[in-house]
């Protein structure tokens, strides 16, 4: 919900403390927004991923007077009922006028507060996963410069599960690179080296989101025995699992864009994979123009942060379309295509045209797209002193030539040769096996 209110509880799995916060319509939602408490014990905990957060209230921003007085009403009766299980010691919230609160918004605090019920379930929209993961990094490096993180043994480390965002789980070439940078420098390297960022699930697993790459250098540079490690509860992430699978790539995504640090940026193929998983939970039909627009607003607006430029994200989206319209070629024309070698198109050009007096070239199919074969063949008749000439065409790949049908190359080249009067037959070669 857009410019909306909230309030929301956030407690520490192992301890059971809570906090109790209130989101004005001015600031982020609340799926982005952490809290503004300083209390140096609720940091801590929330570094070791023990902070669950749960959201109690949400309305419009006309019930911003609502908001307030029901997190004034929760921290009343918190800190009244057992003031040790909060983290502030003190009510500072605002009660604007207690009628203003339904009997059920005061039971779902209540409960939330007595360990009974599990708040509300928000409304989400896909734009806000952006600013979600942008607020966790801000989070991740307000810890980092607060030194406020673990620091935990190679082997305790390498218990944990991955979450990896790259197309190659662990580049050994960059793993080798950071090691000797971190062998060559190992007091400069402690200093840039990021904390790895873990995610904690109630289950009491923990997954790697980012670090992979530097985590596998840690395990091979010398005199490394422990990384600093921060960890995150996965409730940050979304309300459900697919939500929260989804956000764990973007968040590795983000963290990884290039920058001079001890890490390994993303590649074409890491950005690539990701849009692609993102892309499919939305069921788009790349025949229909409407939905390859729609894919390309959906990227834009969730990979801008994380890509180099938005002309990396076209390359991307390009690419995909390329993938799936080979997929498409593959599927509409299930006869073999006709493979043509240097060899065999030597002999056929040589045998049928060259030694007729006709200076014969040959090309594949992409070729016709813009003309070039009409030069090529041109320049050949020049420079053997030639009056005839040919185009030999043969096809390198059922998307060529599907797309050739579809574009109408050889009727276009047709029509181009008959219109300027040139002295050239077209020869397209069998495509398919009989």
């Amino acid at each position: 919900m857009q410019n909306s209110v909230q309030v929301y509880g956030q407690r520490c799995k192992k301890s059971g403390k809570i906090n109790i916060g209130y989101k004005s319509p001015n600031g982020k939602d609340y799926y982005n927004y952490i809290t503004s408490l300083k209390n140096e014990e609720f940091w801590k905990d929330y570094s070791k991923g023990l902070v669950e957060k749960t959201l109690l209230f949400e309305g419009a921003a006309d019930q911003d007077n609502v908001a307030q007085t029901l997190e004034w009403f929760a921290l009343d009766y918190g800190t009244k009922v057992n003031k040790d299980m909060f983290y502030i010691e003190r009510n500072n919230a605002h009660c604007v006028d207690l009628s203003l609160l339904t009997p059920n918004m005061k039971k779902i605090v209540i409960d939330y507060i007595e360990g009974r019920g599990n708040g509300i379930e928000g409304k989400k929209t896909t734009s806000t996963d952006v600013e979600l993961v942008e607020r966790l990094s801000q989070n991740v490096k307000y810890l980092t410069d607060l030194k406020d993180y673990e620091t935990l043994s190679i082997f305790e480390v390498e218990q944990f599960e991955r979450n990896q965002v790259r197309t190659v789980i662990v580049d050994p070439h960059s793993v080798r690179e950071i090691v000797t940078r971190m062998e060559e420098n190992p007091s400069l390297a402690r200093q840039v080296f990021k904390p790895i960022v873990c995610v904690v699930k109630d289950c009491g697993t923990k997954m790697i989101v980012d670090g992979n790459t530097r985590f596998a250098a840690a395990k091979k540079a010398k005199g490394w025995d422990s990384v600093p490690v921060i960890f995150i509860h996965e409730s940050e992430f979304g309300s459900n699992e697919l939500e929260k699978q989804n956000n764990y790539d973007l968040f590795g995504l983000y963290e990884n864009r290039e920058s001079f640090e001890i890490k390994k940026t993303n590649s074409k193929e890491d950005l690539k994979r990701n849009v692609i998983n993102y892309l499919l939970s939305f069921k788009l039909d790349f025949n229909k123009n409407e939905d390859i627009e729609k894919a390309r607003k959906l990227i834009y607006e969730r990979f801008t942060s994380v890509a180099a430029t938005k002309k990396q994200l076209s390359g991307a989206l390009q690419s995909i379309l390329t993938d799936f319209n080979k997929d498409q070629a593959e599927l509409k024309y299930q006869k073999n295509l006709i493979t043509y070698d240097d060899a065999y198109l030597t002999r056929y050009t040589a045998n049928k045209y060259e030694v007729k007096g006709i200076a014969a070239i040959y090309t594949h199919g992409t070729k016709l797209k813009f003309g070039e074969a009409i030069g090529y063949a041109l320049r050949h008749m020049r420079s053997e002193k030639l009056k005839k000439g040919a185009i030999v065409v043969y096809y390198k790949s059922k998307e060529e030539y599907s797309e050739s049908v579809e574009k109408g190359w050889v009727e276009n080249l047709k029509e181009v040769i008959k219109y300027c009067n040139l002295p050239l037959e077209l020869d397209v070669l069998p495509v398919f096996e009989k």
